[in-house]
């Protein structure tokens, strides 16, 4: 009989620390998805307010020089390679 209840025992306090541990990774993987979205947002803002910046204090011979539709591309390419970046960083 007390063989038995110290099998459960010791089977019990494993599944304690298993479970534990489990709880943890999971925990831990959560909070670097969110670390990971919070870094991502904070610099696709700042890459974008310094285009826009760049943009808005740019001479007029840039705009003379340049078409409109060859800096709204250039939004859009950076825009595409900046959601495409994610995927690759693990890798």
């Amino acid at each position: 009989m007390c063989v038995c209840v110290c099998v459960a025992y010791a089977l019990r306090r494993w599944l304690d620390v298993y479970g534990a541990l489990t709880g943890l990774v999971v925990v831990l993987g959560l909070a670097r998805s969110f670390w990971f979205f919070a870094v991502s947002v904070n610099a696709s803002t700042r890459v974008h307010n310094a285009m826009v910046s760049r943009v808005l204090r740019a001479p007029l011979e840039f705009f003379h020089t340049n078409p409109a539709g060859r800096v709204l591309n250039r939004y859009t390419h950076t825009h595409i390679h900046t959601h495409a970046c994610p995927n690759h960083v693990g890798h």
